[in-house]
């Protein structure tokens, strides 16, 4: 319904098909479903806990998240579900030695190998916590190789140029009901 919805927490219907019918509507200029988890992180013998996102290629737009080093993952990635992941400055920081590339190098979520392929540049929006620790990976592979949750905790959505809130906003309601 809105923000603070008691019942928010108990909806578990979006899915891929909420996914492909809202990518092919005119007021869509990207969107992200997200599957979100807390886990313990490793690498070599340092284990941290952080808030584990598994996006699509397109979350880093939607977001308006910079890279500050290597790449993103692309669709090809997210179709393949790759063990690929996306970390962020303080996960840099708490993971890595001062002096050491994170690229390419291999972390443990949970039980899961990933390979870092990027690091995302230091937010300083009031709407992240600047403790927090944040690894973003194809949303397929939190799903199938993670969590085995078959649907979207939420999906984020960037408008196209032009487009009130509005108007998104009553064509998603009617579309999604």
């Amino acid at each position: 319904k809105d923000w603070g919805d008691e019942k928010a927490s108990t909806i578990k219907t979006l899915n891929s098909i909420d996914l492909n019918l809202l990518q092919s509507q005119f007021y869509v200029d990207s969107l992200t479903p997200n599957v979100s988890s807390s886990q313990t992180v490793r690498y070599g013998n340092t284990p941290v806990q952080a808030q584990i996102h598994g996006v699509s290629h397109q979350y880093f737009r939607v977001r308006n998240v910079a890279i500050a080093h290597g790449a993103i993952f692309d669709a090809d990635a997210v179709h393949r579900q790759t063990q690929t992941v996306v970390i962020d400055d303080n996960t840099r920081q708490r993971l890595f030695k001062s002096w050491e590339d994170p690229l390419g190098k291999i972390i443990m979520i949970g039980k899961l190998p990933c390979v870092v392929i990027a690091v995302t540049k230091k937010s300083n929006s009031m709407f992240t916590n600047p403790a927090s620790l944040e690894i973003f990976l194809p949303y397929t592979t939190a799903m199938h190789r993670l969590s085995g949750q078959n649907f979207f905790d939420h999906i984020t959505i960037r408008l196209r140029e032009g487009v009130t809130n509005s108007l998104a906003e009553q064509n998603i309601t009617k579309l999604l009901t």
